[in-house]
């Protein structure tokens, strides 16, 4: 039964990896826009995916036993 809590720990926290690989990858491409393409309709949404990076992380320690 511990397995599977720490496999959905596991889960999320692998989940938590790729949200903050996505949230470094749009924010450097954020910081290499020049300033006009940073306000634009498709401007990069950095802070959306550390949003996501910090949840799945505060729910991976929630999970661990």
């Amino acid at each position: 039964m511990i397995v599977l809590s720490y496999l959905a720990a596991g889960v999320c926290g692998l989940c938590a990896a790729i949200a903050g690989l996505a949230f470094a990858l749009s924010f450097a491409s954020w910081a290499l826009c020049e300033p006009a393409a940073r306000r634009g309709v498709y401007r990069p949404r950095a802070w959306f995916t550390l949003a996501i990076f910090t949840l799945l992380c505060a729910i991976t320690c929630a999970l661990i036993p």
